[in-house]
């Protein structure tokens, strides 16, 4: 049973890579091409195949090589397959565009960021990357989750030298710093930051991270979370972009695959229309005239 799943994850990991490399392909040719795929994934062959060329440039193409549950699942033997705005949203991050990110609850979003980071701490150069979450529980979790999809790559990664619980350092000389807002970053310098849960730091720890964001030397800027009252800095850069220039993408749950209107209903009449409007559908409330 076992030996049946893991095949019948390198066939769905075929299907999903040649579908990525080969955009052009349909049908029989698309069939085949995931068929000629499947004999390195199955002989283990990963290297032969993919190019460190390829993984460099498509981020995509590095979570194909991934092997995490299926959405939903606690299985192990399948690829990661994101969502499509999922994709969409790492196509924003590896064009190399600040990018503000206000989403809803469950999308994901943490997983895509763990992802990112990992990707360009394993295969670019130069990577000193700051990660930001609102309180140690958040940076537990995605430094565990960026060691878990570290573990679970079937393409042979950059080893992790050593980790802290603020700290991953790899083989190739790369770093990953998890800080929380009240870090003071001004003076270090930075390839990337990243800062998820944005809309949950309280509002007292803003104005650091708000330094941080504008005057701390730093390359490449993600921030994201979910919507909440109309002051703060997530929220003047969400809704001003004159403010630092960056792309807003909004993610509301009506694109997640589970949401249905039944659902949404329900939810609005234990949580109320407000707090929904919030948590799933990126809107900031208003706190003040």
């Amino acid at each position: 049973m076992v030996l049946e799943m893991q095949v019948n994850g390198f066939r769905e990991k075929s299907l999903i890579l040649a579908k990525q490399l080969y955009p052009d392909l349909y049908g029989d040719d698309l069939v085949a091409e995931a068929d000629r795929i499947f004999k390195y994934l199955s002989d283990n062959e990963f290297r032969n195949f993919v190019s460190l060329d390829i993984m460099s440039r498509d981020a995509l193409a590095f979570t194909s090589f991934v092997s995490l549950g299926k959405h939903g699942t606690k299985t192990m033997m399948h690829p990661f397959s994101p969502y499509g705005y999922q994709e969409d949203l790492m196509k924003t991050w590896m064009s190399g565009k600040d990018s503000i990110v206000v989403h809803a609850r469950g999308m994901g979003i943490t997983t895509m960021l763990c992802f990112f980071s990992l990707w360009r701490a394993c295969f670019h150069s130069g990577v000193y990357m700051g990660y930001v979450a609102p309180n140690s529980a958040a940076i537990d979790e995605a430094l565990r989750l960026i060691l878990r999809l570290h573990a679970s790559s079937l393409f042979e990664l950059p080893l992790v030298s050593h980790y802290t619980n603020s700290s991953i350092v790899f083989s190739n000389g790369n770093k990953i710093m998890f800080l929380t807002p009240t870090v003071y970053l001004l003076g270090r310098s930075l390839s990337h930051l990243v800062v998820e849960g944005t809309g949950s730091i309280p509002l007292s720890d803003q104005d650091n991270l708000y330094s941080t964001m504008m005057f701390a030397n730093h390359g490449h800027m993600i921030v994201a979370g979910t919507a909440g009252p109309d002051i703060g800095i997530f929220h003047s850069l969400a809704t001003d972009p004159s403010i630092y220039g960056s792309l807003t993408t909004e993610l509301p749950y009506s694109l997640h695959p589970l949401w249905t209107p039944q659902w949404e209903a329900q939810t609005r009449q234990q949580i109320g229309d407000q707090a929904y409007a919030a948590r799933y559908n990126c809107e900031f409330y208003k706190v003040r005239e």
